[in-house]
């Protein structure tokens, strides 16, 4: 509704300014190089709007060609993120509804859309660990546990160990390690 009263506002503009232009009178000569040119003033400005509107279109459009490769990257990681957070998201719920395998094998696409962080290394220590497999959760324990410090440090790389080796029986949630730092 905007744009389109916006371009009733624009229309009815040039309207005004096109009939100016035509009630006015006068002439413009113009010698240059042994050549003497006369025409209407109002059809000289006419020329010179019209003449500065197509440099801006052609300006426009080598900025678009220039730019485009750009803007196909950009679309191309906004893709691959928005593809990245949905394969977190299903693998966050096949992990909630226990199929521990989709969860893992949906953390692994996530890392490889999104590369190494926090919630996916978390996703896969969950599952891991959930599955039964202690050296990989450990693995993955220290890679959430160094993210979520921001620097490696073996304090808590031991304190995950010892975590996960007290837990071993019993079920818990890994982000209880996170909170204990």
């Amino acid at each position: 509704m905007l744009r389109l009263l916006q371009f009733l506002v624009l229309s009815t503009l040039a309207a005004i300014l096109v009939s100016w232009l035509a009630k006015q009178t006068g002439v413009t000569i113009i010698s240059w190089a042994g050549w003497q040119i006369e025409m209407r003033t109002s059809l000289l400005v006419a020329g010179l709007v019209i003449a500065v509107v197509l440099l801006l279109l052609i300006y426009r459009l080598l900025r678009m060609l220039f730019l485009w490769p750009g803007w196909l990257g950009h679309n191309w990681q906004a893709r691959r993120q928005k593809k990245g957070e949905r394969a977190l998201s299903l693998g966050m719920v096949a992990f909630a509804a226990g199929d521990h395998k989709m969860a893992r094998r949906q953390a692994r696409k996530a890392e490889k859309l999104l590369g190494s962080g926090l919630l996916p290394d978390l996703l896969s220590a969950q599952a891991a660990h959930a599955s039964g497999d202690g050296k990989a959760a450990n693995e993955w324990c220290d890679a959430v546990v160094e993210i979520a410090a921001d620097k490696p440090g073996q304090r808590q790389r031991d304190q995950c160990r010892h975590s996960a080796e007290d837990r071993r029986g019993q079920s818990g949630n890994m982000t209880k390690r996170l909170h204990r730092q």
